[in-house]
């Protein structure tokens, strides 16, 4: 039976890499989660150093079906995060915190499980193995089982709301690394959820006196956010075609420290997985006017 292909081998240490960049950003946070203090810049700075290097290395080889994607695999990563870090609240005590900490640890370990499961299949040129998805998800449901029968938890039974989070962003990894994604078009595909989340309300990002300058209503957002300075982080540009990873308009829709402030949308409902992905394909397209 002959061995992998080069594709196949560039996809198998993408994934990899994605793995390790999850599982070690969540520890990131279930540490900070569990002394009950800001996440260290440090950790994940650290995390992202490793997952830049090996997408590198990987690409540098060749045989890749999708190339220079690390800003767009890492904003999937970053999403994910924040998404899970959210769902696992502590309720304000040290019970808390070490139960949605435990929580979280075992969400990191579900989240590289099904991507190891899907570096597997890569490697053999199959379909991905069920009984392998299986064997992560019950270790994940067992240790959330575990960690509610400690008390103390803030929202016992909560592997229901978080697993799917998990297997949403184990599907959109997978999907980023299959080929590249079709195009973007900025009219079509990213105006209409900028209308329908930032520039529906009054008060919000629409009117004479949009929040923080910026106006994402259709005829006006373009203008306002490629190649402009935020003001929260002026060293950031909100939109840098290409490298969508050190925009500020997609850490801010992402959430998490990288960000002053709140996540956008304001007080949520926060964009969907799908959502961010369409946002971050088109910058890492080059943001066109099209």
């Amino acid at each position: 039976m002959p061995g992998p292909t080069p594709e196949q081998r560039c996809t198998i240490k993408k994934l990899t890499a994605v793995a390790k960049n999850v599982s070690g950003k969540v520890a990131c946070h279930a540490k900070a989660l569990k002394k009950g203090v800001g996440t260290d810049d440090a950790c994940l700075t650290k995390a992202h150093e490793k997952f830049s290097s090996a997408f590198d290395a990987a690409e540098a080889k060749g045989g890749c079906a999708t190339m220079h994607d690390a800003g767009s695999l890492e904003a999937i990563v970053d999403s994910a995060v924040a998404a899970s870090v959210a769902a696992l609240p502590d309720g304000g005590t040290d019970e808390g915190r070490t139960c949605a900490a435990s929580k979280l640890g075992a969400t990191g370990k579900k989240a590289s499980g099904e991507l190891a499961c899907q570096a597997k299949a890569t490697n053999k040129g199959t379909t991905v193995d069920p009984l392998c998805l299986g064997k992560a998800g019950d270790k994940f449901a067992k240790a959330f089982t575990k960690a509610d029968s400690k008390g103390g938890c803030a929202d016992p039974g909560d592997a229901s709301t978080v697993g799917p989070l998990v297997d949403t962003f184990a599907g959109d990894a997978v999907a980023a690394l299959s080929g590249p994604p079709p195009a973007v078009s900025f009219a079509s595909d990213v105006q209409p959820i900028f209308t329908a989340s930032c520039a529906a309300v009054s008060g919000c990002h629409t009117g004479s006196f949009p929040a923080q300058g910026m106006n994402l209503s259709s005829g006006m957002a373009y203008e306002a956010i490629v190649r402009v300075a935020s003001l929260e982080v002026p060293s950031l540009d909100r939109v840098a075609p290409g490298d969508p990873a050190n925009g500020y308009l997609v850490r801010k829709i992402n959430g998490g420290p990288s960000i002053l402030g709140a996540r956008m949308p304001l007080g949520g409902p926060f964009l969907t997985s799908a959502e961010i992905a369409l946002i971050t394909n088109w910058v890492q397209q080059g943001a066109p006017n099209n």
